[in-house]
């Protein structure tokens, strides 16, 4: 009697075990369905105008949305590539064909021409250098130019430079006082990837003042008697018993410091967009007409 009261115990046991596990599993089941009916927004490919400062968000973006997607041929990937490229990087690829070989040249020659850490380091501190200034009391002018200076500050820490914030700003500081031909001789002299320290910019100017002071003592006295007199001769017309003196005044570019407007200069137009608009913030200049005695409204 007591052997047959246990067995029913037990059978009554698993019957409620089975029905337990049977409930999970439709919970389960119908938890699954839920999750897979919910539709995600489709995640818009990112564009790459001209700012090196966006392209590291751009690659990284394009590389897990296009590059890791396996359902994709390179030819397509080579397509939604051409369409996100809406700046001047376009002209890097613009003389290879379309084809599905060439995708991985193509995306390798834009990568290896914006992602320059030196580069974007300088776009960054241009961007730093030339915030605009608050003229009232508005705190949403003030929000925003705390913003875009931490951006900057972030961006650069990020890129984790051998060089210190402190260093990059003051080096940038110095070089923009210096003529242009001047600091030509130190970027050719450094690789397209690594930054001087503020001490290696003193030290180069100083070199350089020693090799000016040098040029300057061995010239003939005579040659520089000559061009002194001319380039300080002023033209001048008598008429009569009065003498009027005409001195010719010359605008020189701001860019490369020779004799022609900022507009036809051929450094200033092949400058990146983030530089000219440096350059044109930096002197005071018209965004429309590129000329320093206005501004544009």
């Amino acid at each position: 009697m007591v052997f047959k009261v246990s067995k029913k115990i037990r059978a009554i046991q698993m019957n409620h075990t089975n029905a337990v596990d049977k409930v999970s599993t439709d919970a389960g089941s119908v938890l699954s369905v839920s999750e897979r009916s919910i539709k995600l927004p489709t995640i818009k490919l990112p564009s790459l105008n001209g700012d090196v400062t966006q392209f590291r968000h751009f690659h990284n973006t394009f590389v897990s949305l296009v590059v890791n997607n396996e359902e994709l041929e390179d030819i397509a990937m080579y397509y939604h590539f051409l369409s996100s490229l809406t700046g001047e990087e376009r002209n890097v690829i613009a003389h290879l064909p379309v084809t599905r070989t060439n995708f991985k040249v193509a995306f390798d020659l834009v990568c290896n021409r914006y992602n320059n850490p030196r580069l974007v380091a300088s776009a960054h501190l241009n961007k730093l250098l030339t915030l605009p200034a608050i003229t009232k009391s508005c705190s949403g002018e003030l929000l925003a130019l705390l913003n875009e200076a931490l951006s900057n500050v972030y961006a650069l820490m990020a890129l984790q430079l051998d060089v210190s914030l402190r260093g990059l700003i003051t080096s940038q500081l110095l070089t923009e006082r210096v003529e242009h031909s001047i600091t030509t001789d130190s970027e050719d002299r450094l690789s397209s990837s690594s930054l001087p320290t503020f001490k290696e910019t003193c030290a180069f100017l100083e070199n350089k003042c020693k090799s000016l002071e040098i040029a300057k003592t061995t010239a003939p006295q005579r040659q520089g008697t000559t061009v002194n007199k001319q380039q300080n001769a002023p033209n001048t017309k008598q008429f009569g018993h009065s003498k009027q003196t005409y001195v010719a005044t010359s605008t020189a570019c701001v860019m490369c410091y020779q004799p022609h407007v900022l507009h036809k200069c051929s450094k200033f137009k092949q400058a990146m967009c983030s530089e000219r608009k440096a350059v044109v913030m930096r002197n005071n200049l018209c965004h429309n007409c590129l000329k320093n005695d206005h501004r544009a409204s």
